[in-house]
Formats: structure tokens, C-alpha cells, sequence
């Protein structure tokens, strides 16, 4: 093989050598030192962690943090299944207080609502829960009859209502609403992002698009920072 040829084989092989395996080496130094060994040295670090919404107080160890909590409640859905804190602990939920004969924020909820349930449906532990305001118009008949219309899942959305005494003492203690009066609540365009442990970890508009894209980049976050916090006490 004539000299001129051996160099030019060399140099392929330089070639090859440095376009393919140099990067992968790289790419991989990279993914150790850059992203695997700050994840396991830390990996809540990587994540941004929710605030915390509503009245605190510091607890009698004079170091935590006590949150509001949504208080006891008892409500019925559209297939008469009862709605009670069990039902809120240990799933990601979000609330709206709604009328169903509302023409004008209430649909646009639950436009954002039915397209939260088409791209959240793959969380197992994420619930909707939208609680009509007026109960002496909302028969269990009429919460089914707008189940259908807004094409709600059961097993992701519930519509539900209750007493007008469980409803005002849950936005009053719980979503920390302000009412109109002692005996009536207004339906509203807040929805309220409550965590596993019935705390208020968000409040967005309802009737926003971009701020409930927001708030299901924020749903997702808080599943990766449980499924975090999994994996540190199972490590």
C-alpha cells in the first residue's frame, strides 16, 4: 500500500474516532456529572417546590410551619358517591366553585376542565372536583345532566354540591373566600390547586388559558416532587 494511503486511512480513522466517539464521551461524562450524581445527591433540588397558599401559623415545636387545610365536608357527585376529605387526601386536586346554569365564566371552565381531563388522564392520583353553589337548584338529576353535557369522567371529575353550610364553611375555612353574606357564596373563576395533604398549593383563573396551562405544568411538578420524595424514602 503506497505511502500517501496508509496516512489518508489514518486520518479516516482520526476522522471517524473524533465525529463518533469523542461526543459520546462526552455526552455521557456529562449525564454522570451534570445530571446523575446532583440527582442523587439531591433530587428535590432539581425540582421547583409550590408554594403554599392561605393562613399560617408556627406549630407548638416553635419550628414548623402549619398551612390551612380544607376542613371536614361531606358532598354528593353526579353518581351519588360522597365526596369527603378521604376522598381529597392522597390525590392532586383541583376546585372550582360553580353554577350550572352559568352562560358566561362557568363554561369556560369547564371547557379547561374537560381539557385538563384529556391531558392529565395518565396521573392516577389527580382529581377534578367542581362544587355547584347552589344546591336547592341542583338536584343530583341536574349534576348528572351537566356531567353529560361537559363530557365529564367520572373517574377523573366530579360535580358535586352539598348543604349550603358544608359549602360556605369549605370556601370559608378552606379556600379562605371571603362570602357575600352568612347564607350565600358566589360561583367564581378561581381554581384552586389542593395537594395530597388538602393543602392550597395554587390559585389560577379558570377562564384563562395560559394560566391554566400553568396550572398543569404546576399539577405535573407536584407529582414529580411526590414521586420524589417516593423514591428518597424507599432509597
Amino acid at each position: 500500500m503506497p505511502e500517501n494511503s496508509k496516512i489518508s486511512a489514518k486520518l479516516k480513522r482520526v476522522l471517524l474516532f473524533s465525529i463518533f466517539i469523542i461526543p459520546t464521551v462526552l455526552c455521557f461524562a456529562f449525564y454522570i456529572f451534570m445530571i446523575r450524581k446532583p440527582f442523587l445527591e439531591n433530587p428535590a433540588g432539581l425540582y421547583k417546590r409550590l408554594n403554599y397558599f392561605g393562613t399560617k401559623q408556627l406549630a407548638s415545636n416553635g419550628k414548623d410551619t402549619i398551612y390551612t387545610q380544607l376542613p371536614d365536608f361531606q358532598f354528593i357527585n353526579q353518581d351519588q358517591k360522597k365526596i369527603t376529605p378521604a376522598e381529597f387526601k392522597g390525590k392532586i386536586t383541583v376546585v372550582a366553585l360553580i353554577c350550572t346554569s352559568c352562560s358566561t365564566s362557568c363554561p369556560k371552565i369547564s371547557a379547561q376542565f374537560f381539557r385538563m381531563q384529556k391531558q392529565l388522564n395518565y396521573l392516577k392520583a389527580f382529581k377534578i372536583v367542581a362544587l355547584s353553589v347552589n344546591p336547592e337548584l341542583d338536584s343530583i338529576q341536574n349534576l348528572k345532566r351537566y356531567s353529560r353535557m361537559v363530557h365529564a369522567n367520572p373517574d377523573f371529575w366530579s360535580i358535586a354540591s352539598g348543604s349550603r353550610n358544608d359549602l360556605l364553611r369549605f370556601a370559608s375555612l378552606g379556600l379562605e373566600i371571603i362570602p357575600a353574606n352568612s347564607k350565600e357564596i358566589a360561583h367564581q373563576s378561581n381554581l384552586y390547586l389542593i395537594d395530597k395533604d388538602l393543602h392550597i398549593r395554587g390559585i389560577y383563573d379558570g377562564t384563562s388559558i395560559s394560566d391554566v396551562d400553568r396550572l398543569i405544568d404546576e399539577i405535573k411538578v407536584l407529582d414529580a416532587e411526590y414521586r420524589v420524595n417516593k423514591r428518597l424514602k424507599g432509597a
